[in-house]
């Protein structure tokens, strides 16, 4: 099987240790992260550069449209749903135990499974189309790795994963109205209540599957009403989970990505309406069980090395 190469960063700096800098703004436009994820793509076969087609619509069921407001779609077309590889590996190598189980409640895109499995974690997503499952399989196979995908609805997970407890969990949901995936999940509920109901039911579930001492990372993003107001999406997974789920809000950290086409796309919304382009995502750490049990639970040192050996 062929494996990345990964060459470390010159020694005494932080991203030698870490792979990048554990701060709370994580630069995805630094050159280490760059290189690193050039190296990620290439051991899963994807292009380098993604362009703007590839970032919605392969993974939609587009029939959905006919039932959602245009005020819905926005600019959804130009949105990016893929989880980056660095931050996926960054996440499990600092929060995840060593060949620990890892639980993904919302396992719709490959990455997270294919670079857990990889990185020697046993990985278990929930997805609830069974065409992005087979889509995700037949990837998995190619690169002979076993990360485990099961067909169902992640508000179900007591049934589809019984008795089942995990070293860490590590996900990134559906952004409400930002992108519809299909009829069958929430990505198409119109109303915001209706949405946070299924999904405080699935954080809270899947918590409680969490193992003691274990951490619960979670990648959201801010989205707006039919008003153009954020509805505070942030803000009620940290109350889901720490208040809910009681859970310890721990980390956060802010994502900055590569502006790519968002020059292009800022324009104009700022100009009409004064609506800021984004360009980050919110990445949230919350811990179950004793915050002082972390630095005897969790290895000192940060596996950074060349994986091909």
């Amino acid at each position: 099987m062929h494996s990345p190469r990964f060459s470390t960063a010159p020694k005494g700096r932080l991203s030698d240790e870490f792979i990048a800098p554990p701060f709370t703004v994580l630069d995805a436009r630094q050159g280490y992260w760059i290189k690193r994820k050039r190296e990620w793509f290439t051991y899963l076969n994807r292009p380098k550069k993604p362009s703007v087609t590839m970032h919605y619509g392969r993974n939609v069921d587009r029939t959905v449209y006919d039932r959602i407001p245009a005020w819905m779609l926005g600019n959804s077309m130009t949105r990016a749903s893929d989880f980056d590889p660095v931050l996926c590996e960054l996440m499990l190598r600092w929060f995840c135990p060593p060949e620990g189980r890892i639980l993904d409640p919302f396992a719709g895109e490959s990455t997270k499974g294919l670079i857990a499995a990889r990185l020697g974690y046993e990985y278990t997503g929930i997805e609830i189309r069974p065409e992005q499952v087979r889509t995700n399989r037949r990837q998995a196979n190619r690169l002979r790795l076993a990360p485990k995908w099961i067909v169902g609805d992640a508000a179900d997970i007591t049934r589809l994963l019984p008795g089942r407890r995990f070293d860490g969990i590590l996900t990134s949901p559906p952004y409400w109205n930002l992108e519809a995936y299909s009829s069958r999940d929430a990505s198409g509920v119109i109303d915001y209540s209706d949405f946070i109901a299924w999904y405080r039911d699935i954080l809270t579930k899947c918590a409680a599957k969490l193992r003691n001492n274990r951490f619960f990372v979670i990648k959201v993003g801010e989205v707006r009403n039919r008003r153009g107001r954020f509805v505070n999406f942030v803000g009620d997974t940290i109350t889901i989970l720490a208040g809910d789920a009681g859970l310890t809000y721990y980390n956060e950290a802010i994502l900055f990505t590569p502006a790519g086409t968002l020059p292009l796309r800022a324009a104009i919304p700022f100009r009409m309406n004064r609506k800021l382009g984004k360009a980050h995502q919110n990445v949230l750490v919350f811990f179950k069980g004793n915050t002082g049990d972390i630095r005897h639970e969790f290895p000192q040192r940060i596996e950074t090395a060349d994986l091909s050996k």
